[in-house]
C-alpha cells in the first residue's frame, strides 16, 4: 500500500547463480506489480541499472547481463521503461515431456509476451513427489556426468519448449530431503502460462 524500493542482489551473487556463465551471458526476468504504488529497483554492489527502474500497475521486463567477472548490468527492455498493464493471458493444455522434444502452443496475442512461466505436474509418483504435486522446474541443471538444458522461448504467435535431450529433462531437489532427484519424463506433464 506504499511505494517501496527493492535492492538487487550483489553482482557476485548474481554471477555465482549463473552457473558456467561467461561475459555477456544473460537472462531475462519480469517484475509484476499490480498495485498503484511504485516499486523502484535499486542496484546492489557491482550492479549497474539502465533505463527506468520503476514498476507501477503492470510489469517490467529486464535483461540481467554479466559484463565482467565481477559486474552485472540490468537493463529495462520496454521502450521508454513504461510498464503496461497485463491484459492478455494464455495457459497451455498439458504438454508431453520427451527427451529432445519440442512442444508449442499458440497464444494468439499478436505481440511478444511480457512474461512466461511454467510448471510441471506429477502424473505418477516420482522423486518423492505424489500424483497431483505441482513443481516449478529447474530448466537448466548440471549433475555428475549430466547437463540438462531445457529452453522456453516465444514470439508474437507461439510459446515453445525444447526439452533437454537427456533421458530426464528435469533434475530437481527431492521433495523429502532436498537431495538430487532425477525426474522421469513420462511421469510429468508441462504447462506454460503466458502474459502480455
Amino acid at each position: 500500500t506504499v511505494a517501496r524500493i527493492q535492492t538487487t542482489d550483489t553482482a557476485a551473487n548474481i554471477i555465482a547463480a549463473m552457473t558456467d556463465s561467461v561475459n555477456n551471458s544473460s537472462f531475462n526476468t519480469t517484475m509484476i506489480n499490480l498495485a498503484a504504488f511504485d516499486v523502484t529497483i535499486a542496484p546492489g554492489v557491482g550492479v549497474t541499472l539502465v533505463n527506468s527502474m520503476v514498476v507501477n500497475g503492470g510489469s517490467g521486463t529486464f535483461r540481467v547481463r554479466r559484463t565482467s567477472p565481477s559486474t552485472v548490468s540490468i537493463t529495462r527492455l520496454e521502450a521508454g521503461g513504461v510498464s503496461a498493464p497485463l491484459t492478455k493471458y494464455h495457459k497451455t493444455t498439458a504438454l508431453t515431456i520427451t527427451a529432445g522434444g519440442l512442444v508449442a502452443s499458440a497464444h494468439g496475442f499478436g505481440v511478444i509476451p511480457n512474461f512466461v512461466t511454467c510448471h510441471i505436474k506429477c502424473l505418477t509418483a516420482d522423486g518423492g513427489f505424489s500424483v497431483g504435486d505441482v513443481l516449478l522446474p529447474n530448466l537448466n541443471s548440471t549433475t555428475t556426468g549430466s547437463n540438462n538444458f531445457t529452453s522456453i522461448y516465444y514470439d508474437s504467435t507461439n510459446v515453445y519448449c525444447r526439452f533437454s535431450n537427456s533421458t530426464s529433462a528435469f533434475i530437481t531437489g527431492a521433495k523429502s530431503s532436498g537431495g538430487v532427484s532425477t525426474l522421469t519424463n513420462s511421469r510429468w506433464e508441462l504447462y506454460m502460462e503466458v502474459y502480455a
